[in-house]
């Protein structure tokens, strides 16, 4: 069955608007951990020389942690392996930085920066290929869209599975 323009032009229409959906989903994803990893950073900022359990800033950094975690795990289901494994450096940093601290002198600023910007760095190119493809597709040129596909994947492609330690979220043991 061979169909008509104006089917094909339907399908077409589709298929964007569901692209644009997808793409609006990754945006939004991007925003809420750029949002909380924020957020944990002005914890660690804050972060007191000591805590006992049921400080204000313990149950406040336990719940930003866990949205934290919870985000990096979107990451993972709604980009490439690169861009997670960008996002889970700077959250084990993060973590790090949270319940450890810095040794005297250091900047969390500083220790956080290249984790940081490697993240927003893989997040981009990830972003900018997905809207190459959406714009080959759209004006139907589907050789250049398979080709970024590819190009896409091969860049990305799994380098290592994630150890099953990894598949829970972090817990640390506060000191009294």
């Amino acid at each position: 069955m061979a169909w008509s323009s104006a089917e094909r032009a339907e399908e077409r229409r589709r298929g964007l608007a569901l692209a644009e959906s997808r793409r609006t989903e990754r945006l939004a994803q991007l925003e809420r951990f750029i949002e909380v990893t924020a957020e944990a950073e002005r914890c660690a900022f804050n972060r007191p020389a000591s805590w006992s359990v049921g400080d204000h800033w313990l149950v406040e950094t336990q719940a930003v942690m866990n949205r934290v975690w919870v985000s990096e795990r979107l990451i993972r289901l709604m980009f490439t392996l690169a861009v997670h494994e960008a996002a889970r450096a700077y959250f084990l940093a993060l973590n790090l930085v949270v319940w450890e601290g810095l040794p005297d002198g250091e900047s969390v600023r500083d220790y956080l920066e290249a984790n940081r910007l490697a993240f927003l760095d893989a997040a981009r190119v990830a972003v900018a290929f997905r809207a190459a493809i959406n714009e080959y597709e759209r004006l139907g040129n589907r050789t250049l869209a398979d080709e970024a596909r590819s190009s896409l994947s091969a860049l990305h492609a799994p380098r290592r599975s994630a150890p099953e330690s990894e598949a829970v979220p972090p817990r640390r043991i506060h000191r009294p």
